[in-house]
């Protein structure tokens, strides 16, 4: 999970000498504890962002940014990057390696991958037991690969069922129309609003509760009103929930455990 922080730089001074690319190591006194970031500099860059990624920083900056300034402003920071650092730390890796006793989500449940060898594929949903029993054929060359594809066509067929007549629903609750509603995998958003009134979503959002897979439709059916994050945008999102704050927060804490990495 990527956590982004930036801040836009002023004109640059010549009183100090410039940054140059590399790894750095700054102690941040009010934490006690010792920085290490990569440091990356680009000539088309003109504001300074702090990365941080599976607990490694990354700082990017113009390229003739001072190092004093950018140690100046991590040192200020210091704070809130050690406590994103502590909350990756914390945050469990994906749980799916696609291997039988894997952990996977569907509507805010844990469910148990349960991988058996058989004659031809097969899937099956035990809610009460909680497992997704898969069948995979002989002879498979890449069972990890086979597993996760049939995993996304299953999380496909999902957001067909579920999603779709919650769509209609919401469409009708917020008196808006889009022109269709489609399912494409994403790396990195649950959802897109086109200008043509086109909605996809992610259908890995089938791993979030019922109250997350709202927010998410009722965040891009606003854009069919709204083509962006403007305070009339957030306006008309919070009428229909209540809870987006929270959904966010749901979304965070799981991403590594809806992502088909």
């Amino acid at each position: 999970m990527l956590d982004l922080l930036k801040r836009t730089l002023k004109s640059p001074s010549t009183a100090l000498p410039k940054a140059v690319n590399g790894d750095f190591e700054l102690y941040l006194p009010a934490e006690n504890t010792t920085l290490k970031y990569q440091l990356k500099l680009s000539k088309r860059r003109r504001s300074l962002s702090v990365e941080i990624k599976h607990n490694a920083v990354l700082v990017k900056a113009p390229y003739w940014t001072e190092l004093a300034y950018i140690e100046a402003f991590l040192i200020k920071k210091q704070s809130w990057i050690v406590e994103k650092q502590t909350q990756q730390t914390l945050r469990p890796q994906n749980q799916n390696d696609y291997q039988s006793g894997s952990k996977v989500l569907l509507l805010g449940q844990w469910i148990t991958l349960i991988i058996v060898t058989g004659s031809r594929f097969n899937i099956k949903l035990d809610s009460i037991e909680k497992q997704l029993v898969i069948t995979q054929p002989k002879n498979i060359k890449n069972p990890p690969q086979y597993i996760r594809n049939k995993l996304i066509l299953f999380y496909n067929q999902q957001a067909q069922e579920y999603i779709t007549p919650r769509f209609q629903k919401l469409q009708t609750q917020m008196q808006l129309t889009a022109k269709e509603l489609q399912f494409k995998l994403y790396k990195r958003r649950w959802g897109c609003c086109y200008a043509s009134g086109l909605i996809r979503i992610n259908p890995m959002i089938m791993g979030a509760p019922d109250w997350v897979i709202d927010c998410v439709l009722i965040h891009e059916l606003s854009h069919l009103t709204h083509m962006n994050h403007s305070a009339k945008f957030w306006q008309l999102n919070k009428d229909f929930c209540p809870h987006c704050n929270s959904s966010k927060k749901w979304l965070f804490e799981h991403s590594h455990a809806l992502s088909m990495h």
